[in-house]
């Protein structure tokens, strides 16, 4: 597992600014969160967005997961984020290299577990991201396993439906707590009846933080 390659979808524009790394949720694959990429082309022309796939099979038998949701344990679901983790950094890594960018240049963004493999993953690495954004998800972790492992503060985003019934609406608060303990910035949105998915009004705000964040990158 340590050494496997994910598989990805890209969209790639002739001049490279940024990178836009995309993580789709349980059970679903990387055809999915391309079409959220697709909707930011306009605000970003000069950015490639590349959609992963999971690394394992999910156990539904139908597409993708990052990690198993047959255990509750917090302990076992760690174990299992970071073996997605260092397969999604290396990945990261390569991809940085092969556009001659930063981490002053990545993006990264999820949906429910892609949500939270994108806080966990973009909060250790070892330069900031460019941005972080979570669309129903969590911070999957404690004040203890941050403590030891945080290596930067980049801007975060976090949106959730009041009536999210899959990823609850207080994984909101619990991420706010999170992310404050350790002075990350961040910015919260709360959809009143919004289910887990992505509605329009996540779209707005979410378009109303790449446009602060971005400023004069893809000039």
């Amino acid at each position: 597992m340590e050494n496997k390659e994910l598989d990805f979808l890209e969209i790639k524009p002739n001049k490279v600014n940024n990178l836009f790394i995309l993580l789709h949720g349980y059970g679903s694959n990387n055809e999915d969160l391309l079409n959220l990429g697709l909707s930011f082309r306009e605000l970003l022309p000069n950015t490639a967005f590349i959609s992963i796939n999971a690394p394992t099979v999910c156990e539904l038998g139908t597409g993708y997961q990052w990690f198993s949701l047959r255990t509750l344990s917090l302990f076992k679901i760690l174990k299992e984020i970071k073996v997605s983790h260092n397969l999604l950094n290396n990945f990261i890594d390569k991809q940085l290299k092969r556009f001659s960018l930063t981490d002053e240049n990545l993006l990264m963004a999820g949906f429910s577990q892609g949500a939270m493999m994108t806080m966990y993953t973009g909060l250790r690495r070892k330069s900031a991201p460019l941005g972080l954004m979570s669309f129903s998800g969590m911070v999957p972790d404690t004040i203890e396993t941050l403590k030891r492992e945080i290596e930067c503060k980049p801007e975060c985003f976090l949106v959730h439906g009041t009536m999210d019934q899959m990823v609850p609406y207080n994984s909101l608060e619990k991420a706010e707590f999170l992310l404050r303990e350790f002075d990350v910035p961040y910015e919260v949105h709360s959809i009143s009846d919004m289910g887990h998915e992505i509605n329009y009004e996540c779209m707005v705000h979410a378009g109303n933080f790449i446009r602060k964040i971005c400023n004069n990158s893809e000039k």
